[in-house]
């Protein structure tokens, strides 16, 4: 992934994952309000946030989505900021590649038992499953350029 409007979206797509994270915890905690997605038994962030399967051994699923988003906009961060091709860009772009599947195939899991499970979506949680898309499509089309 040689191209920096690639890195650049892998950025901006971290950034807005960690903003969405961050509010989700906040939420979880009870320190945000969930009233605006809170639309209908169908879409709401009350209902999804505060289920069994909003945390994962007793970590709320919106940290691991932080650590995650931070994970990602570091390794980006450090291709954008080191454009010099040598052994490591590889690993760079592994590291990325790997990330974000892993990324989306949590973030499937997470609308499965959304859809299934708790029967109600959260649009906060879909937001951040726009950013783990939009992060893996971005990976996944510059590795094809290598």
């Amino acid at each position: 992934m040689k191209n920096n409007i690639a890195i650049k979206l892998i950025l901006f797509f971290a950034v807005f994952g960690i903003i969405v994270s961050v509010y989700a915890l906040a939420h979880h905690f009870e320190l945000a309000g969930g009233e605006f997605c809170s639309i209908s038994d169908a879409l709401d962030c009350d209902k999804v946030n505060k289920s069994v399967y909003s945390e994962i051994f007793g970590v709320p699923v919106a940290l691991l989505g932080i650590i995650f988003y931070v994970s990602v906009f570091s390794l980006a961060l450090i291709k954008f900021l080191r454009p010099v091709i040598d052994a490591t860009e590889d690993f760079y772009q592994k590291a990325l590649f790997y990330l974000s599947a892993v990324g989306l195939l949590f973030t499937l899991y997470l609308n499965f038992v959304e859809a299934f499970l708790i029967k109600s979506f959260c649009l906060v949680c879909l937001m951040s499953f726009l950013a783990v898309i939009g992060i893996f499509a971005t990976v996944f089309i510059g590795s094809e350029d290598n």
